[in-house]
C-alpha cells in the first residue's frame, strides 16, 4: 500500500513536474519508477532513493556504460541531470545491472513563432518596407485572412520594393523554418520571368547570406498556397527575413504575401 501510494505520487511528480523544468523518478529496490520517461529538452530529471539497498544511476547500458552520467553507488539522497540534447538516453544500476535499468526520451516539445504582426494586421509595425502603401488593406487584391496583406510591385515599370523583419534564432533550436502564403497576380504573356519575387535572409548587417526562392510571373495563380523554408542552418544568429519584388517595363505583376512565420522548436 506504502509503495502503491508512493508511486503514484512520482508519477504526479513527474507529470506535473514538466511545467517547471524537472520530473522525479524513484529509485526502488531493483527498479526504476517510472523507468522509461519522455521529457522535453532543457528538463532536469531528478532520481530519488526510495529503497533500503544501495544502486546508482549510470548512464548507458550494463555492456556500454559512458560518462554522460553517474550519481555513484548511494542508499539515499537524491541525483539530478538536465537534458539538453535530443535523443534517447538509457541508463542502468551498477549493482544490478541488466535487472535494473530505464531510459529518459528528449524531445523538442516547446514550440515558438519569431515573427511579429506576422499576418500585418498591425499595418506596418515591426516590419521595414521600402515604400508607404506596401502594407495594406486595399480591396482589389484580398488578403489570404484578415484585412491586411502585403503588395510588392503591380506598377507596369521598373520598379523594386521590399519589406522585411529581423529575429534571432535561438542557437538550441531543434527545428526553424519561414512560411507564408504567396499569391501572384500578373498580365504577363511572356513565358520567361520578367518580374521577381526573392525570399532571402540577411545577416544582421544587410549582406544577402542565402535566397530561399525566387518566384516570377511564371508563378502566377487566382488563389494564395502556402510556401515553406527550412531556417535551421542560421541557429544561434540574428538575421533578417526579407522579401524583394523587382518589376521590368512590361505588363504589371504583383506580388502578394500574407499570415507570414517562422515556426521553431527547442
Amino acid at each position: 500500500m506504502v509503495k502503491t501510494l508512493l508511486i503514484s505520487m512520482v508519477l504526479v511528480i513527474a507529470i506535473g513536474g514538466a511545467a517547471f523544468g524537472s520530473v522525479g523518478v524513484s529509485i526502488e529496490d531493483n527498479f526504476f519508477t517510472p523507468a522509461n520517461i519522455t521529457v522535453s529538452k532543457g528538463t532536469t530529471v531528478v532520481w530519488s532513493w526510495n529503497g533500503r539497498s544501495s544502486h546508482s544511476v549510470t548512464s548507458g547500458t550494463p555492456s556500454a556504460p559512458n560518462t554522460l552520467f553517474d550519481s555513484g553507488v548511494r542508499n539515499s539522497g537524491s541525483f539530478s541531470f538536465t537534458f539538453n540534447n535530443v535523443g534517447t538516453f538509457p541508463y542502468f544500476c551498477l549493482v544490478h545491472g541488466t535487472m535494473m535499468v530505464g531510459s529518459v526520451t528528449v524531445s523538442c516539445s516547446n514550440k515558438s513563432q519569431l515573427l511579429k504582426n506576422p499576418g500585418f494586421e498591425s499595418g506596418t509595425a515591426n516590419w521595414s518596407s521600402s515604400a508607404t502603401g506596401i502594407i495594406n488593406k486595399t480591396t482589389t487584391f484580398p488578403p489570404h485572412s484578415g484585412k491586411f496583406k502585403t503588395q510588392l510591385n503591380g506598377k507596369g515599370t521598373t520598379n523594386t520594393q521590399s519589406i522585411s523583419q529581423q529575429i534571432t534564432i535561438p542557437a538550441g533550436a531543434c527545428s526553424a523554418s519561414l512560411s507564408f502564403f504567396l499569391r501572384v497576380a500578373s498580365i504577363e504573356t511572356a513565358t520567361v520571368a520578367n518580374d521577381k519575387l526573392k525570399v532571402q535572409v540577411l545577416d544582421n548587417l544587410g549582406a544577402v547570406k542565402k535566397t530561399l526562392k525566387v518566384f516570377s510571373n511564371l508563378n502566377k495563380s487566382g488563389s494564395y498556397s502556402k510556401k515553406s523554408f527550412k531556417l535551421l542552418s542560421f541557429a544561434g544568429k540574428t538575421i533578417k527575413i526579407r522579401f524583394l519584388g523587382t518589376e521590368n517595363s512590361s505588363f504589371k505583376t504583383t506580388f502578394l504575401i500574407d499570415d507570414t512565420a517562422v515556426n521553431i522548436t527547442q
